[in-house]
């Protein structure tokens, strides 16, 4: 997916495909671990993760 938005000019190219699975598998355990601890219900945690990884590939966020 990362690869194809990039390709495709939906994603910034500046950072590298590597650091962008990098750093959604952060994210992805950043979601569950909120939610775990009760700081965040499982849908504000999924709704920030989409959000927070749209930002982080430069895509248009509506």
């Amino acid at each position: 997916m990362i690869r194809r938005g990039r390709d495709t000019g939906e994603f910034d190219r500046r950072l590298s495909t590597d650091w962008l699975v990098a750093a959604t598998v952060a994210l992805g355990h950043a979601a569950g671990d909120e939610a775990g601890a009760g700081r965040m219900s499982g849908e504000q945690a999924d709704a920030a993760l989409r959000l927070s990884l749209l930002r982080l590939y430069g895509a248009a966020v509506k």
